[in-house]
């Protein structure tokens, strides 16, 4: 099992031309992740669930250096993901993005729930353990 605690910080420059006669700036943005996870064989098969909580913080943007209202927020998910191997070097996986607390400004537009799918195809796969010896 493993844990780990990862953050992300976007600070944004400012469009000094943005319709050619003014400026704009998106807000800076923090992002935190709280994630969990294991792996275990099921069937003879490779399993690696995981439980991640996500934490994002985006500031207000600003038009001519006055804030933009209806822009920014809080936001709060927790994000259950788990991917299967097929074949050694073949793993499918799926991970869901569900929001338990939203608190934008104003009036927009915010996720409701995000699902992910894909197949992961290891290209070349290195025996390490030789060199461990």
């Amino acid at each position: 099992m493993s844990y780990s605690l990862r953050g992300i910080y976007r600070s944004t420059g400012t469009n000094d031309s943005y319709f050619e006669s003014t400026t704009y700036k998106f807000g800076n943005e923090f992002q935190v992740f709280l994630s969990f996870s294991d792996q275990f064989t099921f069937l003879k098969t490779l399993i690696n669930p995981s439980f991640s909580i996500k934490y994002r913080d985006a500031q207000l943007d600003q038009i001519g250096g006055f804030d933009l209202d209806n822009t920014g927020g809080n936001w709060l998910s927790i994000i259950p993901n788990s991917s299967i191997n097929i074949t050694p070097r073949l793993a499918f996986s799926i991970k869901a993005e569900l929001p338990i607390y939203n608190n934008v400004d104003g009036t927009q537009l915010t996720p409701t729930y995000r699902i992910t799918t894909g197949l992961l195809f290891k290209i070349r796969s290195k025996n390490i353990l030789p060199y461990l010896n």
